[in-house]
């Protein structure tokens, strides 16, 4: 091959390859900033009262996509929207019968959408949105700060950055486009947070496609799992459970974040995991408290050591190497939120407690964060529970599973499994207000063969 065509091949490729990372680039969104330099004067700066009067009208940028430019009323505050145009399918009945059509909406809060907040009474600028991401709580916003500007990037209830100063005023961001907002900003601002990779997320997906396949097999045993061998056993003795011969799996939630565990090793190994590694203790209780007090009854760090230890057996399985769970790095630690939105406003926030874990309301930005940067993994949680009396009393007794993934749509979604019950994120986050989940992460495989009686 001459050089000449060996170079366009190469240069094909690198194309290629970029053309299927920006599917899931912040940097795909449709550009509006042409269009924005011919409105600073005409909506940009002009009073409410004056813009009142304005009809939505629609302007295309220099690739022919499309673009509303509207004016809402937002009681205090009004805001210029310039949105670009989402397909949406609709049932038109003609005399033939029913037809699909598409019509063109612009959502404010749509991929590529940007939004100027002003206020009614002076018309002076409040913050700027630039909506870039599929899911519409996830967006970057300008704040004045004097003769500079502050950004927050805003994903669900929390900020991974907040109040970050980015030197210009904010009339500057009037005519900016993303991706140059992007590249000035690329040196301090997370964005790894959200760059998704076509591609990654096959092993979770299948992983939870075999568990669905189950869903009628499962039934719900307190203290119940499955030992090496694959027999119904009690958690707490080891000793073989009575179980008719029904083909069902009887299994409480710990029981079940093994079954799912065990598929994984099954498929290295041929065998399942002996259950006594899986209940060594891995927290120290201080001399003379009540934890140490309650110990000596029974092990109120249960779903802890239990997630923690399954997270030890399967990395050590993989690696090649006999691993105890303080020599794994398996425990999520990462605190990528400054702040959380709460009833009070705006506050300072530091998601993860040594010890402890994450609040349920931060688990969703989370495992966004997580399956961003940290594709193919799934997670098993210890869920941290309190007596209701005692802030000393806490104690871990239920596990879950959780499974991040983005579709093909850039959309973000995490299945939750606490035992057989599956649920979203926001189920699982609304049935434990008030909890807290360690976290363990685990390496997914397509190679997945859980253990199935039938």
């Amino acid at each position: 091959m001459n050089k000449g065509r060996c170079f366009a091949v190469i240069l094909f490729s690198l194309i290629a390859v970029y053309q299927s990372f920006a599917e899931y680039s912040p940097l795909s969104v449709p550009d509006s900033s042409e269009i924005r330099k011919t409105l600073v004067n005409s909506w940009f700066t002009r009073g409410f009262d004056e813009l009142a009067a304005e009809k939505p009208f629609i302007a295309e940028n220099l690739l022919g996509e499309k673009f509303q430019i509207r004016m809402e009323d937002l009681e205090t505050e009004f805001a210029v929207v310039v949105a670009p145009s989402s397909d949406l399918a609709v049932e038109v009945h003609t005399n033939t019968g029913i037809e699909t059509k598409t019509a063109d909406i612009y959502p404010f809060d749509s991929p590529g959408s940007w939004v100027l907040y002003r206020n009614k009474e002076d018309g002076k600028p409040l913050r700027i949105c630039f909506y870039f991401q599929a899911d519409s709580k996830v967006y970057i916003q300008i704040r004045p700060d004097d003769k500079k500007s502050l950004a927050d990037i805003r994903m669900f209830n929390t900020y991974p950055v907040y109040g970050v100063s980015i030197g210009l005023p904010i009339e500057n961001y009037y005519t900016l486009s993303f991706a140059r907002l992007y590249k000035l900003t690329s040196y301090f601002l997370p964005w790894n947070y959200f760059s998704i990779e076509k591609g990654m997320y096959r092993a979770n997906l299948q992983m939870i496609g075999v568990i669905r396949d189950h869903k009628d097999l499962f039934t719900y045993a307190s203290d119940g799992a499955y030992d090496h061998a694959g027999r119904s056993v009690f958690i707490s003795s080891g000793e073989l459970r009575s179980v008719e011969n029904d083909g069902l799996l009887y299994l409480d939630t710990a029981g079940f974040a093994k079954w799912v565990v065990d598929g994984l090793v099954y498929a290295q190994t041929g065998s399942y995991l002996n259950l006594d590694p899986l209940k060594r203790e891995t927290v120290l209780t201080k001399t003379g408290t009540m934890a140490q007090s309650l110990m000596g009854k029974y092990n109120i760090y249960f779903s802890l050591d239990w997630t923690r230890n399954l997270a030890a057996a399967w990395l050590s399985i993989i690696s090649g190497k006999d691993l105890m769970f303080e020599n794994t790095g398996a425990e999520v630690t990462l605190s990528p939120f400054a702040a959380v939105q709460t009833e009070r406003g705006v506050e300072r926030s530091i998601p993860h407690i040594a010890g402890t874990g994450y609040s349920t309301p931060t688990l969703k930005p989370l495992m966004y964060v997580l399956a961003a940067t940290e594709p193919e993994r799934m997670y098993l949680g210890a869920i941290r529970q309190s007596d209701g009396n005692s802030p000393e009393i806490v104690y871990y007794n239920e596990a879950a599973v959780f499974f991040p993934f983005f579709d093909d749509e850039g959309l973000f979604h995490c299945i939750v499994y606490e035992g057989s019950r599956e649920m979203t994120i926001d189920e699982f986050t609304e049935k434990w207000q008030g909890s807290f989940v360690n976290l363990v992460r685990l390496k997914t495989s397509q190679r997945f063969f859980p253990l199935n009686k039938k």
